[in-house]
């Protein structure tokens, strides 16, 4: 009852090989989903940071103007910082559940692509 089977062997080998064989890819397909992923997220990133650099400076220079014709520039930053605090707690209040569900799906077909 200790005897190998000679037919049998041949087939224990196979599946052996087709197992690993199909882990191996299944960690391919990983390597590779998570590499384009990353990749996606860097470059994205790297836009993001000279637009935020952008809109820094822009936003320096609206609050320098509002504050030259009010004749107080203290008073050109309060009235931006404002505006971006009520634009915030719009966009938060109005559409956050919204933008919350786009960026779950948006996260979700990158994974699943």
């Amino acid at each position: 009852m200790t005897e190998k089977d000679p037919l049998f062997e041949p087939l224990m080998q196979r599946t052996e090989e087709y197992i690993k064989t199909t882990v191996e890819l299944y960690q391919m397909k990983a390597i590779d989903k998570a590499s384009e992923i990353a990749s996606n997220l860097a470059s994205k990133l790297i836009v993001l940071i000279f637009l935020m650099a952008f809109m820094l400076f822009l936003n320096f220079g609206i609050a320098y103007l509002l504050g030259t014709w009010w004749d107080s520039i203290a008073l050109g930053f309060l009235v931006l910082a404002a505006f971006y605090a009520i634009c915030a707690l719009l966009i938060m209040f109005v559409f956050g559940r919204t933008i919350k569900v786009r960026l779950r799906n948006a996260i979700i077909s990158q994974f699943l692509n």
